[in-house]
């Protein structure tokens, strides 16, 4: 009897929280399908202390994934609820099976999250694919399926995301406050990387300039 009362009880709970949420839903907007979106998102910029010890790693074992890939991106990020993708076409393999040039695939940020209620957007400290720009990029695992298409994450465990511009472009640092590193991402739009000091910032290029020698 006491079970039934329970499994009665948690019926009528989760009844009660499904219409809860059904109208909570019904009250958010769809704000990434603004045009200027991301203008009014705020990123992180990283710690330096846990820039030179993710760089230190990472310069030793980015060259043991499993997809290591030059691509274009060839649409902008998409958003959904907690996470974003990008597609983008493979112009050359250097490591990874199944994959051959031009080949079509979505990339993900393993744990790469959008967050509604603040407009925050986890990019693993690097900036968005471009269009007309080529990228050196390290991919873990298959993550599923869009459009037909695989989804491959990038290399995981690494909480700087494995995205390296080829070529330069000019990195602001926007000033921080408090504990948060958060900026608005306008004021950091043109970015390949995401940094709070100069130190961090040369740790981040230092790392990408050893990945692109060897896979260029």
């Amino acid at each position: 009897m006491k079970w039934r009362f329970h499994t009665v009880l948690t019926i009528i709970l989760v009844a009660a929280f499904g219409v809860f949420g059904h109208a909570k839903l019904a009250t958010y907007t769809d704000i990434t399908s603004a045009p200027d979106f991301l203008d009014t998102c705020y990123v992180a910029e990283m710690p330096t202390e846990l820039a030179v010890l993710a760089c230190d790693e990472m310069a030793a074992s980015l060259p043991q994934a499993p997809f290591i890939l030059k691509v274009t991106p060839i649409e902008e990020p998409t958003f959904f609820f907690k996470g974003w993708q990008q597609r983008v076409q493979i112009l050359q393999v250097f490591s990874g099976d199944r994959l051959t040039t031009n080949d079509e695939i979505y990339i993900t940020l393993d744990g790469g999250m959008f967050y509604a209620d603040d407009n925050g957007v986890d990019t693993g400290y690097v900036n968005f694919m471009r269009s007309g720009c080529n990228y050196l990029i390290f991919l873990s695992d298959i993550a599923g399926t869009t459009n037909h298409m695989d989804v491959f994450r990038l290399q995981a465990n690494w909480i700087l995301a494995p995205v390296f511009l080829y070529g330069t472009c000019e990195n602001v640092i926007a000033p921080v406050s408090g504990l948060s590193t958060y900026v608005p991402y306008r004021d950091v739009i043109h970015n390949e990387f995401f940094a709070v000091d100069a130190k961090g910032l040369s740790v981040f290029l230092a790392l990408k300039e050893k990945m692109v020698d060897i896979y260029s």
